[in-house]
């Protein structure tokens, strides 16, 4: 009826009145929540006023039934404000979630700005370091050949002097031996017929005349050309330069040897003549330093049209260090310090062209590139850790063997064992490679073999006259010439000395006492007259026998020795017995058995000299 539809209508006045005055709205996610929950209140309140009408019945009770729908609607109140609260709390949480994620995404973009602007730099220079390998290496393959051709040059001027030495020496041996030999046929002829030393010594003269007559004769033998010019005078001019340069070395070395023993005191070490070096001529000294400067002034100019940073090897090193420091894991990925040692070896060699071990020798530690390069790729933090993996580490010992190695072998080839100053060069500069080089390495073997084979054929060359003392006498020259060969043959001993190091003290031994001593010195000593010359011999091949070879006892292959001195000692001491010889000369015995160990016998000596 229309009297029950106003009273709905009022109900529902009411309870809009109860719930209208919250409007919600707002923006975003918990403006939508808002209104949701409004409406639902709405259908609530719909409902509940339904109910109420429903309920009432006649109008006589509205109003208890008036104050059950107001407590209906304040419960639906409160609980549409629990809801709103709820939904508040949520809407509140998920802004706080969104502006996390909104920070997050902030931070990790600008993270990635800095990663992108980090990997552009490094981009950027391993373009540039690609860009500047790929210049150097272009620059390094044009060099290449130029170094290879000086290096070729200096091998040669190496070759040339000490082909030259070698030569000039054979053939002063060979001239004065041939003149000597015939001397001495022709003295052992008159000795054989039982003539004196007078005979014996015009026999020895005038075959010594006809045999340079003879040599002059074949060395100035005519050879005409097809033009008629004469091409033997080159021969006959260069046997009389040689002879005249030999005569004026012989005599400077007579007069240094002369000189020596009159102002040293009897106590003093005596040497023989040929002990020291023989000189080399001025022409050949001249021509080898004239060599040298030139290829000094060419090797100069070969990167003189490159800019520092491809020329010079400080430069090149330190930009492969800041690679390494800068970025490690590009330069691992690259494998620079697989091809740093072929970037830098075009330098070293270039610094090795005017080192030889043979004329010019220094230490390694003493050149440029070995300072520069010795701490190539260190840092604090590799030498705090020790790390002995990083291939950088073997920077120097690869090029040692890559490139100084061939340099030492060459000059092993060139080497003459019988010149000390080589010999003490050469084996100072083999014994500090093998400081950084395996003795097992192949190319390492193969110089060790180079230098067996010089000392061996030194050895077999070694050839001690075994004259007799009348004829040597008689003959001009001949007590010379024995004296500086026998001194050769101690030179030698002291260069086999040198390298024990390098070679073991067992075949060093082998080479002095099997080959050297008892083969050749030995049987020279016996031809030898004069008691005094012989013992001095003896102090000379004693001095090549190490104290430590004797500490544990007489080595092998020193009998045949041992016997020669127990008969000189045994013919000295009967000088004594008829008052011949000087105590000086006892003591000088005694020093030789006491190294010997022979005690016994040196203190029959002492008491045969009265030496207390």
């Amino acid at each position: 009826s229309e009297e029950q539809e106003e009273e709905e209508l009022w109900v529902m006045e009411q309870l809009k009145k109860g719930v209208g005055g919250y409007k919600g709205g707002g923006a975003g996610v918990e403006g939508t929540k808002q209104e949701a929950a409004q409406r639902a209140m709405e259908e609530h309140a719909k409902r509940v006023a339904a109910s109420m009408l429903a309920q009432r019945g006649p109008r006589s009770g509205s109003s208890s039934q008036l104050t059950s729908a107001g407590e209906a609607a304040v419960q639906a109140l409160c609980g549409g404000v629990r809801k709103l609260r709820h939904a508040s709390s949520a809407a509140r949480t998920a802004l706080s979630q969104t502006d996390a994620s909104l920070s997050s995404a902030m931070a990790s973009l600008a993270e990635f700005e800095k990663e992108q602007e980090r990997l552009s730099e490094h981009y950027q220079n391993m373009q540039e370091l690609r860009d500047y390998v790929a210049d150097l290496c272009d620059c390094l393959q044009d060099k290449g050949p130029l170094i290879e051709e000086l290096e070729d040059h200096m091998q040669r001027t190496t070759e040339q002097r000490a082909t030259a030495f070698t030569e000039r020496r054979n053939q002063d041996r060979q001239d004065e031996l041939s003149q000597v030999e015939a001397g001495m046929m022709g003295a052992m002829g008159c000795l054989s017929r039982g003539e004196g030393p007078s005979f014996m010594a015009a026999a020895a003269e005038s075959a010594m005349a006809q045999a340079e007559l003879r040599g002059d004769m074949t060395a100035g033998a005519k050879e005409v050309d097809e033009f008629g010019r004469d091409m033997s005078m080159g021969k006959r001019m260069a046997s009389q330069q040689r002879r005249a340069a030999r005569s004026k070395r012989r005599a400077r070395v007579t007069a240094r040897h002369k000189a020596r023993v009159e102002s040293s005191a009897p106590s003093d070490e005596r040497r023989e003549l040929g002990e020291t070096d023989s000189e080399e001529s001025e022409g050949e000294l001249a021509t080898y330093k004239r060599q040298q400067e030139e290829l000094m002034e060419t090797s100069g100019g070969v990167f003189e049209d490159a800019s520092p940073e491809f020329s010079q090897l400080e430069y090149v090193k330190n930009k492969l260090e800041q690679w390494k420091a800068n970025h490690p894991q590009s330069y691992k990925d690259a494998y620079v310090a697989l091809s740093a040692p072929a970037l830098l070896a075009p330098f070293v060699r270039l610094e090795l062209l005017t080192w030889s071990p043979l004329f010019s020798p220094k230490n390694l530690d003493s050149m440029g590139w070995y300072n520069q390069l010795f701490s190539y790729g260190v840092s604090a933090s590799s030498v705090e850790n020790d790390d002995v993996d990083d291939p950088d580490m073997n920077l120097v010992p690869h090029l040692i063997e890559k490139v100084v190695l061939p340099i030492v072998h060459h000059a092993v080839e060139c080497w003459d064992p019988f010149s000390q100053a080589q010999t003490r060069a050469v084996a100072k500069t083999v014994e500090e490679l093998l400081i950084y080089l395996s003795e097992e390495s192949e190319v390492v073997q193969e110089m060790l073999t180079a230098v067996q084979r010089q000392l061996s054929s030194a050895v077999s060359s070694v050839s001690l006259p075994a004259w007799p003392a009348a004829a040597l006498l008689a003959t001009p020259g001949a007590a010379e010439l024995a004296a500086r060969k026998f001194g050769e043959a101690i030179r030698l001993g002291r260069s086999l000395g040198l390298w024990a190091e390098v070679l073991g003290e067992a075949e060093v031994r082998a080479l002095i006492l099997d080959q050297l001593v008892g083969p050749k010195m030995v049987p020279h000593l016996y031809t030898v007259g004069a008691p005094m010359d012989a013992l001095l011999r003896v102090e000379r091949v004693l001095s090549l026998i190490p104290d430590k070879w004797l500490a544990q006892g007489l080595p092998p292959g020193i009998e045949t020795f041992l016997s020669f001195i127990n008969s000189l000692v045994h013919k000295l001491q009967k000088r004594a017995a008829i008052g011949n010889t000087e105590a000086i000369t006892g003591r000088r015995l005694v020093k030789i058995l006491t190294k010997l160990k022979d005690h016994s016998k040196a203190r029959s000596v002492a008491k045969a000299f009265n030496i207390r």
